[in-house]
């Protein structure tokens, strides 16, 4: 008999599924590669088009640009890996062989958390196959230079012919915060990004120090115009993957994140101090799109040798959720929903007191910022 949590047990179990990872977190690293894969050169990748930014189409959430919009903010959100197949080293944005879990599962979930604030910007992009993670060979380089490209370039996009002066909110998860720390590193010079970056979310994925484009790490929870940055483990889980397995951004090149600093910041003191927050700082997780229910209390963090180790939640489904090796990957925008809704909040409403920039002086007012949704891109709750 199932046991009901305002869902079924299996309607969790599907939606572990839905994620696509389960058993790629699972398997050894010499199987994933030999898994993931592709049996050629990246040269057949690359004769995929490029998106084309000016086009509807190119994003899984584009406001209408003669619309007068609800908000004066705005989210740009990168996606992590939804392509899992082994025919290409980067999956096409005509394909997105990942589209019903992106737009059913993933999106909704890891949006929510700012649907009150922002105007929602969420590119396609040429995601790199998931082998590209783990080795820094010639084909794996290529197939993260071209999913960035698409990045920075749905970016430079939103920033000349979308954004319109209003605060910016970056956000991403796994391979999307990849993309970001790099795109951060790029666009800094850039006046108008300095100006009115808020916070950038750069979630599930290792941050290296130093930090990239001289963009601070956070170091209070009102803090503006920098970063912060979370790999979510339970107490003693397999920490391997994060630490020495995958690539990072060096500032010149991709290499192993071995040996290298990372940036952990606990999104529930929003410090690094290494200290543990208990469960009455956790304002809440939130299961969406299965559920509109906040989930206070559900567990403890602490940063520790830049990752972050939570208590096993309080709430069983959040752990029926976890990846092998006590993960909590697929959940880290549910898991600490209302610390990071609430946190977007505080920090905008830093960026609405201090003194507007010169490169902002005909930008919308920010009186609205907080207002609710009116509606969502995506199905499920708001």
């Amino acid at each position: 008999m199932p046991v009901r949590l305002g869902l079924t047990m299996a309607s969790f179990l599907m939606l572990a599924a839905a994620a696509g990872i389960v058993a790629v977190a699972a398997a050894p690293e010499e199987l994933v590669r030999m898994w993931a894969k592709p049996g050629h050169a990246i040269d057949r990748s690359i004769r995929l088009a490029p998106p084309n930014f000016a086009e509807i189409d190119s994003w899984w959430s584009r406001p209408g640009l003669n619309v007068a919009a609800s908000k004066n903010a705005d989210l740009f959100f990168v996606h992590g890996t939804s392509y899992f197949g082994n025919r290409r080293w980067n999956d096409g944005i005509e394909a997105e062989s990942g589209d019903w879990r992106l737009t059913t599962i993933a999106l909704p979930a890891m949006t929510a958390p700012f649907r009150d604030c922002c105007r929602i910007f969420a590119p396609r992009y040429r995601q790199a196959n998931l082998a590209a993670f783990l080795s820094t060979g010639t084909d794996s380089r290529a197939a993260l230079n071209m999913a960035y490209e698409d990045v920075l370039a749905a970016f430079k996009w939103y920033l000349d012919h979308a954004n319109d002066g209003r605060p910016i909110v970056l956000a991403g998860h796994s391979q999307g915060s990849l993309h970001l720390q790099r795109l951060v590193e790029d666009v800094s010079s850039d006046a108008r990004f300095r100006d009115r970056l808020v916070v950038a979310y750069l979630v599930g994925y290792p941050a290296r120090l130093p930090v990239p484009g001289n963009v601070p790490v956070c170091g209070t929870a009102n803090e503006i115009g920098c970063f912060v940055a979370w790999n979510t483990l339970g107490i003693g889980g397999a920490a391997e993957r994060w630490r020495h397995r995958v690539v990072v951004w060096t500032g010149t090149a991709y290499a192993p994140a071995s040996g290298r600093k990372r940036v952990c910041v606990n999104p529930l003191t929003w410090s690094r101090d290494g200290a543990v927050a208990s469960p009455s700082d956790h304002r809440g997780g939130r299961l969406v799109p299965l559920s509109n229910a906040v989930h206070p209390s559900l567990v403890s963090a602490r940063c520790h040798d830049g990752l972050l180790y939570v208590s096993r939640p309080s709430h069983p489904a959040y752990a029926v959720l976890r990846l092998p090796g006590r993960d909590y990957h697929v959940m880290e925008y549910n898991l600490f929903h209302e610390d990071i809704r609430l946190n977007v909040a505080e920090r905008l409403a830093a960026m609405r007191a201090r003194p507007r920039s010169r490169t902002d002086s005909n930008a919308e007012s920010v009186a609205g910022l907080l207002i609710r949704s009116r509606g969502s891109p995506w199905p499920g709750p708001k």
